[in-house]
């Protein structure tokens, strides 16, 4: 018995170290990993496709973020707008599409890229029957207020009056004009700003009392940043931190960086895929 007991002990050790491992992991994946454009599907990435939420789901995914984009016909896909080298690689052929093409496949002609496209209606659908997952929705407006208008339009139509589901959604937008647009309805409250670098606009790293300025004037509290402003100003991303402005970025795949920005102090990363257990 004793020999028995000597052999089993290293061994629930072990079991023990690999479930922590285990749930430490889990618990990486469902609260700092955000599953981009839905996460990976078979190695291909910006799908936005109902098997890339799928496999993130299974995964241990439990925060996603999903493109918006409108078609020629006035509705509203899961897909990222114009982009050559994303349409290159999914061996997309026309730049603009009606929803009934996009939702046919018909535009995409590689066989080895056969997924199921999804629609707003079809994800907010995902949304129901996932209550656990939280989604940053990216509209893409091409800088168009008029786009920017129609999209919220559709999003709270689709959605209705469901208020856990405007507690689950952030709206990720890229120009000041779109804000403006969010703060004329009162149904979705989370906003997520993509902070330019490139000093294409007036607020920029080098100005960081006007950037937290900003987000305290219109109640701001998420910002996504990109991994070379991450790592270029580490005292700047403190300082939105100590502000209780959480910060995220879009996307890293290598698990250095990720290592890299979470140490700088970066709240959640945005992902195409990670590694699986």
């Amino acid at each position: 018995m004793f020999k028995i007991r000597k052999i089993l002990k290293p061994i629930l050790f072990i079991l023990i170290v690999i479930l922590i491992i285990f749930s430490a992991y889990r618990f990486c994946l469902a609260n700092f990993f955000i599953a981009h454009a839905l996460g990976e599907n078979n190695g291909v990435f910006y799908t936005n496709s109902k098997e890339a939420f799928i496999n993130s789901y299974k995964k241990g995914f439990r925060q996603f973020e999903v493109d918006l984009t409108k078609t020629t016909d006035n509705k509203v896909v899961c897909f990222h707008a114009f982009n050559q080298k994303i349409y290159e690689n999914l061996h997309i052929k026309q730049k603009n599409f009606t929803h009934d093409e996009f939702m046919s496949e018909e535009i995409f002609s590689a066989p080895e890229y056969k997924f199921t496209p999804i629609d707003l209606e079809q994800f907010v659908s995902l949304m129901k029957t996932h209550k656990n997952i939280k989604v940053m929705m990216h509209l893409h407006s091409e800088k168009n207020p008029q786009t920017t208008q129609f999209l919220l339009n559709e999003i709270i139509k689709t959605i209705g009056d469901d208020k856990q589901i405007y507690n689950r959604i952030y709206i990720g937008i890229n120009f000041p004009e779109e804000l403006e647009v969010l703060k004329s309805q009162n149904k979705i409250k989370n906003i997520m700003y993509y902070i330019d670098v490139k000093n294409k606009r007036p607020e920029n790293m080098k100005k960081i009392g006007d950037i937290i300025a900003f987000m305290k004037k219109h109640n701001i509290h998420v910002v996504s940043m990109p991994y070379k402003a991450i790592i270029k100003y580490p005292k700047e991303v403190k300082k939105l931190r100590k502000n209780n402005i959480y910060i995220y970025s879009f996307a890293q795949n290598e698990i250095k960086e990720i290592i890299k920005m979470k140490i700088i102090g970066v709240n959640a990363i945005g992902t195409d895929t990670i590694f699986e257990w």
